[in-house]
């Protein structure tokens, strides 16, 4: 087998340098000289730096670091200069408490904090540079990451572990380096057994990647044990979600994230085989125009492009790897099931949202029901919490997901709320923060408002997928559609476009409502073998 050229990081990246440096205010005189935030310091509509996209810095650091002829950065004392400049920009935004704001002013954000951090440290390492003024405001950083845990989305605190860690390098202040490994302590016991860690309840795919990334970037520069044992167990569950198609993770993720960050899989290619075979399968990814930064707005643009020039510089030749089989993930309910005919991926406790490939290509993709009732609330069966049972029969082996339909939450911002939420933080600072955080998770991405509409959805595997939904209970549709692609959960790096979205139907089924309507109650009935797709069918309920 041809191993895949680590330079497909680079043909990847590169292009969008001049996307990212357009994003920079490059002007020496200028105020905000070092800023990547263009809405703030160009287009002047936000009075506020969004801390997060600083991490450009080390893209830049990487550029000019790499030596390679695809890369006409390397080597150029600007490249260089503007990536000392946007760690300068950074520490003129602080927080009196070390902290930085992404999304509103006074938000005090842990994972800006951590995430910037990281970027800063690692690009100052790289440089070689010690700048009096930024290693201070590392220093603070620092200080404020030792406060916190951020255990709900353990990729934070994993990024704050590596922060801590290079600020340890920078500074040789013991602290540091002992509240490294603290965070590294309490991220581990939120690992699963089967390899993830807690992403908001459940496994995500592109967040395990980011885990992944700054574990790898610890473990690369201490060597520990725990660390290394940690990242097998992750990369061994995250190999078994790159798709056919070469696309990654989905809805049927807990945050619905469809990215893999390459460079913590290459750091551990180095040292575990199963890793090795993520990073072959990654590149050839890239060849065929998988995810890749092309697909990123422009924040995370900035947050993102230096993993893939990172994962350059991390590579070395790739083993020959054979992936052992799947194994139902019972814990987390992920479902995979390879055959001749087809290749699926569905998770139960989710609905049973899945995903179905033959011949490496999408041919079924369901999101489960998405509907509307007459008093205009958004509801969905696409949501963590669901049960599910197993059994085996003459028909083949049968999953069973049973759950209550959802309110789906569509909150936008208004004059009014924008009002309240600066005047709350103004006054309150990093106190109301905390809050307002919590309740803006709980309202977004956690609750759980259920509707008095209960469905099931039996998966029956055998040489062909059978399904079956049902659905019933009291309430009035104004519409009703089982969907393909649907991300409902307010999540920051999801709902990005992929191709293969556009191998599917807009809506699974015409509408149903009407149908529901009728009798409070519908059956629809599909079979999905390879090359052949069925449309859903409905059955009145009693009639098999």
């Amino acid at each position: 087998m041809v191993e895949p050229d680590a330079s497909a990081y680079l043909e990847t990246a590169l292009p969008h340098m001049r996307r990212l440096l357009g994003l920079q205010d490059r002007t020496p005189s200028s105020s905000t000289y070092g800023c990547f935030d263009r809405s703030f310091w160009h287009y002047r509509v936000l009075d506020f730096a969004n801390g997060r996209q600083q991490e450009a810095a080390l893209t830049l650091a990487l550029a000019y670091h790499i030596s390679h002829p695809l890369n006409p950065y390397f080597g150029k004392e600007k490249i260089k200069q503007w990536s000392l400049a946007a760690l300068q920009f950074l520490a003129t935004i602080q927080n009196g408490d070390g902290s930085f704001d992404e999304y509103y002013p006074h938000e005090h954000a842990f994972v800006t904090t951590a995430f910037a951090a990281f970027a800063g440290s690692e690009g100052l390492l790289l440089l070689n540079e010690r700048p009096s003024c930024t290693v201070e405001m590392l220093t603070r950083c620092g200080k404020f990451l030792l406060r916190r845990d951020e255990l709900e989305v353990v990729n934070q605190n994993l990024g704050a572990a590596a922060a801590l860690y290079n600020i340890y390098l920078l500074t040789d202040d013991e602290q540091f380096r002992k509240g490294a490994y603290a965070k590294l302590g309490t991220s581990l016991e939120r690992q699963s057994p089967e390899g993830w860690f807690y992403e908001y309840g459940g496994p995500d795919i592109g967040y395990l990647s980011v885990a992944v990334s700054y574990l790898a970037h610890f473990y690369r520069k201490t060597k520990d044990g725990q660390a290394l044992a940690s990242l097998k167990k992750a990369v061994t569950f995250l190999s078994h979600f790159i798709h056919p198609d070469g696309t990654a993770g989905g809805e049927y993720g807990s945050r619905n994230t469809s990215y893999l960050v390459p460079d913590g899989i290459e750091i551990c290619a180095q040292i575990d085989p199963c890793a090795s075979y993520l990073a072959r399968e990654v590149r050839t990814s890239l060849a065929r125009k998988g995810f890749s930064p092309s697909d990123l707005d422009n924040r995370y643009l900035c947050n993102m492009l230096y993993n893939y020039l990172q994962a350059y510089r991390m590579c070395n030749p790739i083993k020959e790897y054979k992936l052992p089989e799947p194994v139902f993930y019972k814990e987390s309910g992920l479902l995979m099931e390879k055959s001749d005919q087809y290749h699926l991926v569905a998770n139960l406790h989710k609905g049973g949202v899945f995903k179905v490939f033959c011949n490496n290509e999408l041919v079924a993709s369901d999101c489960g029901i998405l509907g509307r009732l007459v008093d205009g609330t958004l509801v969905t069966s696409q949501w963590l919490g669901t049960s599910f049972t197993r059994k085996k029969s003459g028909q083949g082996v049968q999953y069973t997901v049973t759950g209550q339909l959802v309110k789906v939450p569509e909150q936008h911002m208004t004059p009014l709320k924008i009002l309240v939420l600066r005047s709350s933080l103004l006054i309150g600072q990093k106190y109301v923060s905390d809050v307002v955080k919590q309740l803006l998770r709980k309202q977004l991405i956690t609750k759980k408002n259920t509707v008095p509409i209960f469905f099931e959805r039996q998966l029956t595997l055998n040489k062909g997928i059978h399904i079956t939904d049902r659905l019933r209970g009291t309430g009035e549709f104004a519409i009703l559609h089982l969907v393909t692609n649907a991300s409902l959960i307010y999540i920051p790096s999801s709902r990005y476009f992929r191709i293969s979205e556009l191998a599917t139907p807009l809506y699974l089924t015409d509408d149903l409502s009407n149908l529901f309507n009728t009798k409070r109650e519908l059956v629809l009935e599909r079979n999905i073998t390879c090359g052949t797709w069925q449309s859903p069918q409905h059955n009145p309920p009693g009639a098999h």
